[in-house]
């Protein structure tokens, strides 16, 4: 059995023996290991267990003061340990909640683009050396304040930010407009990557997140329609239309064209073995593709009932999505309110 220290210690004495130590002995808390230990004490002004819209673990701090000091990536005079002790927090969180804003996402005062650039950076930085940053999250929840938020750089921060993290739930309100990506090809027909890139448009992006993790389920928020989510391959995507500020009045075909376009933009190994893309994949990644599911909620806020009860036109988008895409049934479902496991 090895040695107790003060890492096994309840939780409520080694607050008390940071706070003495703070006030009388200050220079004592720069032993990296007790340090590591105090983290959670240090970064408490960071902490809360109150909930609110935007915030790690209920306290809203912006995010340029919670990832401060994760940019060392080596021990210097100011931050002697490198970004170890802060990594050592973060590991601890379990709800990450933040809302992307018009022009600087985050809620930071300044609109100048280089805080979230720097932002950015960073999360990127971990990425390239295989840092988790917060390995623990139950949740990680993004907003954005309307269709305006989903901007580029927005959305680069946020892709950055799910690639350190491993949430066990995720909402996700970073899609695609149809017009942003390239149009997709016609039946049977293939379109070299380097072809796509010569039309200035944006590839499709798939959410991926740390290390390989893949989450219980992704619940995608769109504000508009037509639009297109970015697939979490190997889990459950659940796509709510419960928050649009702007929609259509499609017919039923419309509807199910529209939900084609989806899955074709997320699944073009069912639709064109022959893609570049698909012809790349690998065993491992084809039976990841293989397991992801789909539920789309409040699909009928956007489709004209044209005299049916909306049971009835739900059958309609439902049988007709299944006949225009038949080996995704047992993949796709519809719903209303609980999606379930």
């Amino acid at each position: 059995m090895g040695k107790s220290g003060l890492q096994d210690l309840p939780p409520e004495i080694i607050r008390q023996i940071i706070e003495d130590v703070e006030r009388k002995h200050s220079l004592l808390l720069l032993c990296k290991q007790s340090s590591l230990i105090a983290s959670e004490y240090i970064y408490s002004f960071l902490d809360s267990g109150e909930e609110e819209r935007h915030s790690v673990d209920g306290y809203t701090p912006p995010l340029s003061k919670l990832i401060e000091g994760l940019q060392h990536t080596e021990p210097t005079h100011d931050a002697p340990f490198g970004s170890d002790v802060k990594l050592s927090f973060l590991k601890r969180a379990r709800k990450f909640q933040h809302a992307f804003g018009t022009y600087i996402c985050f809620r930071e005062s300044s609109s100048d683009e280089k805080v979230l650039e720097n932002i950015t950076a960073v999360f990127q930085s971990l990425q390239k050396r295989c840092i988790v940053a917060f390995p623990s999250l139950e949740e990680l929840h993004l907003h954005c304040t309307g269709w305006s938020s989903i901007t580029p750089p927005n959305r680069r921060c946020a892709f950055a930010l799910a690639a350190v993290s491993q949430p066990s739930l995720c909402y996700w309100p970073f899609v695609f407009s149809v017009d942003e990506l390239p149009s997709l090809p016609l039946q049977g027909e293939t379109r070299p990557e380097d072809k796509i890139k010569r039309e200035g448009k944006e590839m499709y992006r798939e959410l991926k997140f740390a290390q390989g993790h893949i989450p219980d389920r992704v619940i995608h928020v769109p504000y508009k329609v037509p639009c297109i989510p970015s697939v979490c391959y190997g889990t459950l995507n659940v796509v709510s239309y419960s928050q649009l500020w702007s929609h259509p009045a499609w017919s039923v075909d419309e509807t199910i064209d529209y939900l084609k376009s989806v899955l074709r933009y997320a699944h073009p190994e069912v639709f064109n073995q022959e893609d570049d893309a698909v012809q790349r994949l690998g065993q491992k990644e084809k039976h990841i593709r293989d397991k992801t599911l789909w539920a789309f909620l409040w699909v009928g806020r956007f489709t004209k009932k044209d005299g049916k009860t909306y049971g009835t036109m739900m059958k309609l988008v439902e049988a007709g999505l299944y006949e225009a895409v038949p080996c995704m049934k047992d993949r796709v479902k519809f719903c209303v309110r609980n999606v379930g496991k």
